[in-house]
């Protein structure tokens, strides 16, 4: 006859089939069994080890100085006037920061992340390249242009007669004089002097008058030359070392060319030229008398 006896173990449900002692009862696995996924050291079974993932993120490069307003993906350029600055920033990264060059050179970097580098910068645009790495090895980069800006424009000779003009001078220089007048000593080389600076540094193109060649009539003509000559932005220069004449009653000052006398005086051009010349700047004039 078949016996069936329900045995209720601690944990286990086991049906005994066919069993010839009733007393028997069947080896069930302890309750630490893997079943339960409990137990100890002889009864784990292995499990899968992960590794952790290596960090893949690079670094966030943020400068302070000079401080960039980038909208909608666009790096602006710095304007400064000055001939050095100091670039300082942070580079933000969980793992930590390794370095951080600017145009291949290494920055000083502190445990933060925050760097400076001082920078020379040449008049115009000076592009930067900067670079953060992290200690895996991740590189970030940012690339931008710091605009040096300067108030002194060089221009070109073509660009200075456009905006400008040319450049005149009337040099005029008498020691002696043809008739009753006191000679003079320095007056021709003081002019000689005056048009060589004024043509080798300055570029003038020069008429000059002296001693004999300074007659009124020869002083006159040569002014009414420029004045047919001079563009409106042309500049004259009219350099005058000579006797000089006062005339009180008229309080008006004439200068002697070389064949003066009481009636062959020439009054001071300034008034004829400015009259005389609508369309051109009035002269300067430098009087040696």
């Amino acid at each position: 006859m078949m016996n069936w006896q329900l045995i209720c173990g601690p944990v286990w449900l086991v049906l005994a089939i066919g069993c010839s002692n009733q007393n028997y009862i069947p080896k069930h696995p302890p309750a630490t069994s893997e079943l339960f996924g409990i137990g100890n050291d002889d009864s784990v079974s292995p499990s899968t080890s992960t590794t952790a993932q290596q960090d893949t993120t690079p670094p966030r490069i943020i400068l302070h100085n000079p401080q960039l307003d980038e909208q909608r993906g666009i790096t602006p350029t710095p304007k400064i006037t000055s001939a050095q600055t100091t670039l300082r920033g942070q580079a933000i990264d969980e793992s930590g920061v390794a370095k951080v060059t600017i145009n291949g050179k290494e920055a000083a970097l502190n445990a933060s992340g925050h760097f400076s580098a001082p920078l020379r910068l040449k008049p115009g645009k000076n592009p930067l390249h900067i670079t953060a790495t992290d200690i895996h090895g991740n590189q970030a980069n940012k690339n931008l242009s710091i605009e040096r800006k300067t108030n002194n424009v060089v221009q070109s000779d073509e660009s200075q007669k456009l905006s400008t003009g040319r450049y005149y001078a009337l040099v005029i220089g008498i020691n002696r004089y043809q008739h009753n007048i006191p000679q003079l000593k320095t007056a021709v080389n003081d002019a000689v002097k005056v048009a060589d600076v004024l043509k080798k540094q300055y570029g003038f193109t020069i008429t000059t008058l002296l001693d004999r060649q300074a007659t009124r009539e020869e002083i006159l003509g040569k002014l009414e030359i420029l004045e047919e000559t001079l563009g409106k932005n042309d500049n004259l220069l009219i350099y005058y070392a000579g006797h000089g004449y006062f005339d009180k009653k008229r309080q008006k000052a004439y200068w002697q060319p070389v064949d003066a006398n009481e009636f062959r005086h020439i009054w001071n051009p300034r008034k004829r030229m400015d009259s005389n010349s609508e369309n051109q700047p009035p002269p300067l004039f430098t009087t040696n008398a």
